[in-house]
């Protein structure tokens, strides 16, 4: 547990702890000016209720807890006397309606003022005790939604920001072992530098020298010798050019920036980034997204933090495989087959949600064409 996390949890715990320790004195003074008829039905179930609030808040439990401590609440209201508390009944709907004006509660809000309201603005007559209690349990229902909703995006924060710790730790691990490691590529991976080429073919061509041939003198014949000459027709030797050695290269894969294919470790860090990307927008938004609440959420705190860095990863690989095919024409600078370009691609991916759908979308527009009218 981080320790924003830990000072909220306290601080919420402190809070409920006080109002219980207030309602229950309150409670009392209730009790002793209950009957004996009323003591019977509305008082010990109320007492019931503030029980199982303080058990809530012996077991951690503050939602819990605050469900049981808004129900003894409503309970009190029994103590009115419609007849001869009319007065009180509408004092405490003119403090129920104030309330919904300034608490963001939706349609809880508007549900009090029809329920408490007349026509002009002011409280409506013949409000009864079971009007008040209606429109109070709207509120607390609006309020304990709120705190759990709360609870709930502070746990995501929680968990997505030990994914991004996590993943921060294993990209400087894999990035250390990167300089040991056989196969393993370095996040500043080249691709064009890593292009396949032949050292001779480089240099230069590979000649082979010709030795070029000596002429010989012959010696002259002497007085007397009768020496037959025969006539050696001269041979020309031409000096043929030199063949080039040279080892054929084929030409360099298709890839961007005519470079090898990414190595498969390279993926590691287009998965890692993606997921960092993901959990970095999911603490955005998170922090930036309403506490209301109409409707409970169907995943728990570590499922959905877990699915937006599983969502992260797997459009980082989809983006990055989108522009190393070279369907999508994509060119920045110079060098735009670098290990860091792509890299910022997949964090790019994993920040943005619309980022994938929007690419996907292009593409099979695309590669689908429309219909025309007539079908």
């Amino acid at each position: 547990m981080t320790g924003g996390q830990h000072t909220a949890d306290t601080l919420a715990r402190r809070r409920f702890e006080a109002e219980l320790a207030a309602f229950e004195a309150e409670f009392e003074v209730l009790q002793s000016e209950a009957s004996v008829d009323e003591g019977t039905t509305w008082v010990s179930r109320g007492q019931a209720l503030l029980e199982d609030a303080r058990n809530a808040l012996a077991e951690d439990d503050v939602e819990q807890g605050w469900v049981y401590l808004h129900a003894a609440q409503r309970l009190s209201l029994r103590r009115f006397d419609p007849d001869t508390d009319a007065d009180a009944l509408r004092g405490e709907a003119r403090e129920l309606l104030t309330e919904a004006e300034d608490a963001e509660l939706g349609w809880r809000a508007k549900a009090v003022q029809r329920r408490l309201e007349a026509d002009d603005g002011s409280v409506r007559d013949g409000i009864g005790i079971p009007d008040v209690q209606s429109a109070t349990k709207l509120l607390h229902n609006g309020y304990e939604s709120i705190h759990l909703k709360r609870r709930h995006l502070q746990s995501q924060v929680k968990y997505l920001a030990v994914g991004a710790v996590a993943v921060i730790i294993l990209i400087i691990g894999i990035s250390l072992l990167s300089v040991v490691a056989v196969g393993m590529p370095s996040p500043f991976f080249d691709f064009t530098a890593a292009t396949t080429s032949t050292p001779g073919a480089a240099m230069g061509n590979n000649t082979t020298a010709t030795p070029t041939p000596t002429s010989t003198a012959t010696p002259q014949p002497g007085p007397g010798t009768n020496t037959t000459t025969a006539a050696t027709p001269p041979t020309s030797t031409a000096t043929q050019p030199p063949e080039s050695n040279q080892t054929a290269s084929g030409p360099p894969e298709d890839t961007p920036g005519g470079g090898q294919p990414a190595p498969v470790g390279f993926l590691l860090y287009i998965v890692l980034f993606g997921m960092l990307g993901a959990a970095l927008f999911g603490i955005r938004s998170v922090r930036k997204r309403s506490s209301s609440t109409t409707t409970p959420q169907y995943l728990s705190s570590q499922w959905a933090a877990a699915i937006r860095l599983l969502v992260g990863a797997a459009s980082a690989l989809a983006v990055f495989f989108f522009v190393t095919s070279g369907f999508l024409d994509i060119s920045i600078g110079a060098d735009d087959s670098n290990g860091p370009l792509f890299i910022t691609f997949a964090f790019v991916a994993g920040y943005s949600e619309r980022l994938v759908h929007d690419t996907v979308e292009a593409v099979a527009s695309t590669a689908v064409p429309e219909s025309s009218d007539g079908g």
